[in-house]
């Protein structure tokens, strides 16, 4: 059974996503957006990872990407991402090309001085492209504290579960670094059709080899 938090957590994310990727006056409408909350104690803030045809690239794209927003008083977290010396709360990325892996690096930061201790939650809505069984591999990944980004402490099949948590003790800084990818891989009637394609090159070609 869900917790009471969780559930809280879960009614915020739909208002804060649509807020999240509301830019006003903007036409650009991406293939696809994944919104991600994350939420310790009362303090909470989201994150927008979302690919789309061009303007958009890999790199930081003005008035298509959303910078993050200046930081309220008081203590707050942030979720966001750095490309190309900015700070983004949503990053819009070229479209996926085939078995060729994206990768959204996130990290959770708080301004907190005195550190923030509890149960950190991250929740996500997978957008409805992405919502067909046996579409693209969706995997968060968390570093916990290592900025090399080189030791997992967790691989999480965001199709399977939509959530994920961990805990921290006297959090402050950037207190957790976190991946999100994402890859586009060929539908099994693709691939039986590539083998089969394959096959027959072969055969000719052996063909060919014994007139």
């Amino acid at each position: 059974m869900r917790s009471r938090n969780t559930l809280l957590a879960m009614a915020a994310i739909v208002p804060l996503a649509l807020a999240q990727f509301a830019r006003a006056g903007d036409p650009y409408d991406p293939d696809w957006e994944l919104a991600f909350t994350s939420s310790i104690g009362a303090y909470t803030d989201s994150f927008g990872a979302a690919v789309g045809p061009s303007p958009a690239t890999d790199g930081y794209d003005a008035g298509t990407d959303v910078l993050q927003p200046d930081p309220p008083s008081g203590t707050y977290v942030e979720m966001k991402t750095s490309v190309g010396g900015y700070w983004l709360t949503t990053d819009i990325r070229s479209p996926l090309e085939l078995l060729v892996p994206k990768t959204w690096s996130i990290s959770l930061y708080t301004n907190s001085a005195s550190g923030l201790s509890g149960t950190n939650e991250i929740l996500w809505i997978i957008p409805e492209p992405l919502n067909e069984p046996g579409n693209e591999p969706l995997l968060l990944i968390d570093y916990g504290t290592d900025e090399t980004r080189t030791n997992i402490v967790s691989s999480v099949n965001m199709r399977e579960q939509g959530s994920y948590s961990f805990s921290v003790t006297n959090a402050s800084g950037v207190y957790r670094y976190l991946d999100f990818e994402a890859e586009l891989v060929p539908e099994p009637a693709t691939v039986a059709l590539l083998i089969l394609g394959v096959g027959i090159a072969g055969f000719r070609k052996r063909a060919a080899y014994s007139c």
